[in-house]
């Protein structure tokens, strides 16, 4: 269990890596490496994801899931975007801190909003990690979109 969670946390380290690995080739101008590194990081989010689902090698699954229906299409893309919404006006209102929290825990509740109920054909749960990794960058990039306009605005 703890070599799972080791591994779990180095693939997460990894992420990070790549990510900021991604803010300096964008930042360089280089999008067409950018491009390639941001497909690179979906599929590394998506295994961690499967992963973290996985309860690993003689492990037994916990009972049942509750049921819930999946957000449709435009009610998890609205949410994302009073999410997006609510973590730029903090930044705006100098409150990074806290942005970055809602940010989090925004993202949990999407991704748990998201798991795979019964029946949920595969294709629609992959889909829905590739715009979680999205739903990130974006906030990524608008938390630096608001450091660099503070930073002019000094």
């Amino acid at each position: 269990m703890e070599a799972r969670r080791a591994e779990l946390r180095e693939l997460g380290e990894r992420r990070e890596r790549m990510v900021n690995e991604l803010r300096e080739l964008r930042a360089g101008g280089k999008e067409a490496e950018a491009v390639e590194l941001k497909q690179q990081i979906v599929r590394l989010e998506r295994e961690i994801a499967q992963r973290e689902r996985s309860p690993g090698p003689g492990v037994r699954p916990r009972g049942e899931r509750r049921e819930r229906p999946l957000p449709e299409g435009n009610e998890l893309e609205r949410r994302q975007q009073h999410l997006r919404e609510a973590v730029e006006q903090l930044h705006a209102a100098g409150l990074p801190d806290i942005a970055e929290k809602v940010a989090q825990t925004g993202q949990e509740q999407l991704r748990e909003q998201m798991r795979p109920q019964p029946g949920v054909a595969p294709e629609v749960v992959e889909q829905l990690h590739a715009q979680i990794g999205e739903l990130r960058e974006m906030v990524k990039q608008l938390q630096t979109q608001v450091e660099k306009l503070s930073r002019e605005k000094k």
